[in-house]
């Protein structure tokens, strides 16, 4: 009767929010958005990603990683039941210091899946980490599945990179808390209510330097012709910019000269189709987090959101692990 009641509880506010929105606790965070964007960046075309998003200068042998292997594959849809396993994980590492996925208590993987999904329990795979306070160090560090030197492809330990390309999953469910992530991915069985929107995820990233803000997002449909594809600021709306792959199945950005100048901006991901306009968030405004300010979302349009301000902090140490089922 637990399981059943904690399952329900569980669809039941996944209900409530339209598509992008955050739940009542502020999840997905920002760098939950982020490493679930940058997750479809890599899917979409993996050698593009690598491209442009893991220099040579920090990733060494990174030329040998995200080859012909690994064929391109359409972008996860975000699942809040899965976000919940996954920060449940990351809280319980972090709280009671172990690294592992199995719960700190010694509870098996499996059982802790079952707690959140029920009876039905499809295909999943999981990925964790620990060392970084940004989505895309987090991301780049399951990728190259070292601190220093990537792994190349074909040989053994490549295991998060898999997990990260698998064309079986479709979903997926980051979290994040001090600087913990775990990603766990679910295939298509036991899925009832799947999104449909273009628009799988969308965010705002920085260089691994910090330098450079940069919004990302992504759309994914064969079926729709992209006439526009914009963000929507407080003040101003700019053109998207196919970063790579097809305008309607490609990775978009936009990167504002002055990125100090965006700190706490409010955005939202604009595009409008053959078939109509299609927004992410659903509704509200993702904000542009950054040092300076912790909120991530408001359920108000960027004309007329608000934002408060807090510090984060970076800690150095630098662990991965997975396991698919």
């Amino acid at each position: 009767m637990k399981s059943v009641f904690l399952l329900f509880t569980l669809l039941f506010v996944a209900a409530v929010y339209g598509y992008g929105e955050a739940n009542s606790d502020g999840h997905p965070n920002w760098v939950e958005r982020e490493s679930h964007t940058l997750l479809n960046f890599v899917r979409i075309n993996p050698s593009a990603y690598r491209q442009n998003f893991m220099p040579a200068s920090r990733y060494k042998n990174v030329g040998n990683i995200l080859l012909s292997g690994y064929k391109p594959t359409a972008p996860l849809y975000y699942n809040e039941t899965f976000n919940k396993l996954a920060l449940y994980h990351s809280d319980d590492m972090s709280k009671n210091k172990c690294f592992s996925h199995d719960s700190c208590d010694k509870t098996k993987i499996g059982e802790r899946f079952a707690q959140f999904l029920g009876s039905c329990i499809p295909a999943w795979g999981e990925n964790i980490a620990v060392g970084y306070s940004s989505g895309i160090l987090q991301n780049n560090l399951l990728i190259c599945e070292d601190g220093t030197t990537c792994i190349s492809d074909g040989q053994s330990g490549v295991g998060h990179r898999n997990n990260i390309m698998s064309s079986s999953y479709v979903q997926v469910g980051v979290g994040f808390t001090n600087n913990y992530i775990t990603q766990d991915f679910r295939a298509s069985g036991c899925i009832s209510d799947a999104p449909t929107s273009p628009i799988h995820a969308g965010s705002h990233t920085y260089n691994i330097s910090g330098s450079q803000l940069t919004y990302i997002t992504t759309f994914y449909n064969s079926q729709l012709t992209v006439n526009s594809a914009e963000i929507e600021f407080s003040n101003s709306r700019e053109n998207l910019v196919l970063l790579y792959g097809t305008a309607n199945q490609g990775a978009y950005i936009y990167q504002p000269t002055n990125g100090t100048q965006f700190s706490c901006e409010p955005y939202r991901f604009v595009f409008s189709t053959n078939n109509g306009t299609f927004t992410y968030p659903d509704t509200g405004s993702l904000i542009t987090s950054n040092k300076d300010c912790t909120d991530t979302y408001t359920d108000h349009s960027p004309s007329s959101a608000t934002t408060t301000t807090v510090s984060v902090a970076l800690l150095c140490i630098m662990m991965i692990a997975t396991l698919f089922f």
